[in-house]
């Protein structure tokens, strides 16, 4: 009715790919699903039983991995300060100057919070370890199953959280961004 024409395309966290697909890049969403299933990259990698987590902390088959993840409303710098003596726990994505996400070891989130003296938290139900270098462990496996047939589209850009700018989609550079993403903080206000 309209016929508008979209001039970018971009997404935040797992909406990158949405993008993807969207602009035309990714024909076959349903390869994604299969491959992510067939990897159990969400389910026990990165969720789970954590297993990516386990071997980036050095932890013992046996040993449990309590992960979690808060929205949590504090100025930036403030809750940067009170992450620093929790390794195990993250900025993992900002969304505006006072909003973000931290993800991480459940005991040392709650820990972080009370540092910040906030009642401004939630609690997620999202519980995967992106946006944290713990899924550095699977970064391989992240790339082989984000490789996907690309076709590059015209008349659009589209951007990256990773890179933080405008990238042309191939197999290889789509796979390079969404892994750029998936390891370290998505700030998606710059």
């Amino acid at each position: 009715v309209f016929e508008l024409q979209p001039a970018a395309y971009l997404g935040i966290s797992s909406g990158e790919s949405n993008a993807l697909a969207a602009c035309g890049a990714w024909s076959d969403m349903g390869e994604l699903l299969q491959r992510l299933n067939a990897t159990e990259l969400f389910t026990r990698h990165l969720g789970g039983d954590f297993e990516a987590v386990r071997t980036a902390w050095g932890l013992a088959p046996h040993e449990s991995v309590e992960w979690t993840s808060y929205l949590v409303r504090a100025p930036l710098d403030a809750v940067r300060q009170a992450l620093q003596d929790e390794p195990r726990v993250h900025l993992a994505m900002i969304c505006s100057p006072r909003d973000g996400m931290i993800a991480g070891d459940a005991a040392g989130c709650r820990r972080v919070i009370q540092r910040l003296g906030i009642s401004e938290a939630v609690e997620s139900d999202y519980r995967l370890a992106v946006h944290v270098p713990e899924l550095s462990s699977v970064a391989a496996l992240w790339k082989q199953v984000h490789t996907l047939p690309t076709t590059t589209p015209t008349g659009a850009r589209i951007y990256g959280n990773g890179p933080g700018q405008s990238y042309t989609p191939t197999s290889r550079s789509a796979a390079d961004a969404l892994l750029q993403q998936a390891i370290q903080t998505v700030d998606f206000p710059s």
